[in-house]
């Protein structure tokens, strides 16, 4: 078993369904999306101990999952301050229920051709969130900005797995 995820980190997975279909595509990677983990309790959950926030074609979501469900960025580059992973939570957290950003999930068709649709990338999310979106948006409200000069809704799953051993 590999490493429990420690709540403030994310994991990637190959997904399943049209959404992460198309962005795997879209994108070329192996990876069609991504969560972040707020809990871990296997006592509570010892089937499923692993609680995430994840923004999937519904909206955004909490549920409980396996710990190998994901890759986990657990003793990965990225060495997040317990305040940074407060704020990672609290925006995860506030992300409830928010819709799915279907609009910039089509824009990774176009990457497939190496073209991309003007300005909808914006440097911060609307109401709306796609999952590696809601994971670069989390992050970079804690301060930590994982790609420079890309926005948040322009970061796919596939370019999270630098940060996940």
């Amino acid at each position: 078993m590999s490493t429990p995820p420690v709540p403030g980190d994310f994991g990637i997975k190959p997904g399943g369904g049209l959404a992460m279909a198309l962005v795997r595509w879209g994108t070329k990677s192996k990876y069609g999306h991504a969560a972040l983990c707020v809990g871990y309790d296997p006592v509570r959950s010892p089937t499923a101990p692993v609680q995430i926030i994840e923004a999937a074609p519904g909206g955004v979501r909490m549920q409980w999952v396996k710990t190998d469900t994901f890759r986990w960025s657990t003793g990965g580059p990225l060495r997040p301050t317990p305040e940074q992973r407060a704020r990672i939570l609290s925006t995860a957290w506030d992300s409830l229920k928010s819709d799915y950003d279907w609009p910039s999930v089509l824009e990774f068709i176009p990457r497939y051709w190496n073209t991309k649709f003007k300005g909808h990338f914006a440097s911060r999310p609307d109401d709306n969130l796609f999952c590696s979106e809601l994971v670069a948006w989390a992050y970079q409200r804690a301060g930590i900005i994982l790609f420079k000069d890309i926005a948040p809704g322009a970061v796919s799953p596939g370019m999270l797995e630098e940060f996940c051993p």
